[in-house]
């Protein structure tokens, strides 16, 4: 492997890596970064500067990397605690963690009703709650305050990241990003959703087909505006297999008529998609972690209704950058006129949608990579 003085390694199997890893060839020497992907499914083939090796993603190989490479950036943290602490101190001196947010947050798995996931659950509400699981916990932060810098693109993450490692660890922004993203592009598709015209409200719960978006939940909880004129929208392109969205499918047409519900089950281009979201009147985000904040600043700019947990971290942390959301809790409770009443348009210049000014992006990685 050639020698550059950043090496990322692209834990997930996402198009946000690859916009990434592109966008920084653009505005940096191509000598200067090396990425490597665990998946070949969002590898840019063809790059001078990035493979494919899903064994280099081992804390012996992290600690292999260090003697050679300046600075390691993982995108994502995927090491278990006891991965951390098999870490070694020069290791952890180079490494940069992009936080994704189900990283940070680690939200516990969903209840299913049989035996086996049960009995799952409570060994991890169990384990987080043991006194030699917490002397782990403690070490592992305490290895993960040697970090170089952890790095983040929701301000609010900051306040967590503190309360877990510490207040002297460096917080860095360094914020997921395409070369189209722009201010105009958000204008662009605010004034296509402003110029839509369509009688029906249309509702998107979630961004993908993992359980935490709750699906089966939020679909029960919308059943009393079933004879509204309303379309629902599941995005299950990707994190939910087959059964996943069979199951999903079976309930959502038990319940509403077929051609009042979208499962979209194939990725679609990027600008497509964007265009897509255009449509959607309402979004329903109920998990209490941080997660899909490109679909929800560009959501948020068209003036789309935001439906969160108000205890979760995306209604405070919107909150505080100067977008209000509404309570996903009340669902089915509000008369439809509440639940559909259009939201307020946000103002442009709120912090929230500085993540698309380009040159600030650029500015923060070029920060990011060189301290």
């Amino acid at each position: 492997m050639k020698k550059m003085k950043n090496i990322h390694l692209m834990y997930m199997d996402s198009g946000f890596n690859s916009r990434l890893a592109e966008v920084l060839n653009l505005h940096f020497p191509h000598e200067e970064n090396y990425f490597v992907w665990r998946s070949g499914r969002t590898f840019i083939h063809g790059m001078d500067n990035g493979c494919v090796d899903p064994t280099i993603f081992t804390v012996s190989n992290i600690n292999q990397l260090s003697k050679t490479w300046d600075h390691i950036i993982l995108h994502s943290l995927w090491l278990k605690d006891r991965e951390l602490l098999q870490l070694s101190d020069s290791a952890a001196a180079k490494i940069t963690w992009v936080v994704w947010g189900h990283d940070l947050y680690k939200p516990l798995p969903k209840i299913k009703c049989n035996f086996k996931s049960l009995a799952y659950y409570m060994y991890k509400w169990l384990q987080r709650r043991s006194i030699f699981f917490a002397g782990a916990r403690k070490r592992a932060a305490r290895k993960i305050s040697q970090f170089r810098s952890i790095a983040i693109g929701f301000d609010y993450d900051a306040l967590y990241i503190h309360k877990l490692y510490g207040a002297d660890v460096p917080v860095l922004n360094g914020p997921y990003f395409s070369k189209n993203a722009s201010m105009q592009q958000l204008i662009t598709l605010r004034n296509i959703r402003c110029a839509n015209q369509h009688l029906e409200t249309n509702i998107m719960i979630g961004h993908c087909g993992a359980p935490f978006i709750q699906h089966e939940k939020y679909l029960k909880k919308l059943k009393p505006y079933r004879n509204e004129n309303i379309h629902i929208y599941l995005i299950m392109s990707y994190l939910a297999d087959e059964q996943r969205i069979n199951k999903i499918r079976h309930l959502a047409h038990s319940i509403y008529r077929e051609d009042q519900v979208t499962i979209v089950t194939q990725s679609m281009p990027q600008d497509d998609y964007f265009r897509y979201l255009t449509k959607m009147d309402i979004a329903i985000f109920p998990f209490l972690h941080q997660a899909a904040l490109g679909n929800l600043k560009r959501l948020a700019f068209m003036g789309t209704k935001l439906f969160f947990d108000p205890r979760g971290v995306l209604a405070k942390g919107f909150l505080a950058e100067g977008v209000s959301s509404f309570d996903c809790r009340e669902i089915g409770k509000m008369s439809f006129a509440e639940f559909s009443a259009p939201a307020a348009l946000p103002d442009e210049h709120e912090k929230l949608f500085q993540a698309f000014n380009i040159d600030r992006c650029i500015s923060a990685w070029r920060t990011l990579l060189s301290e």
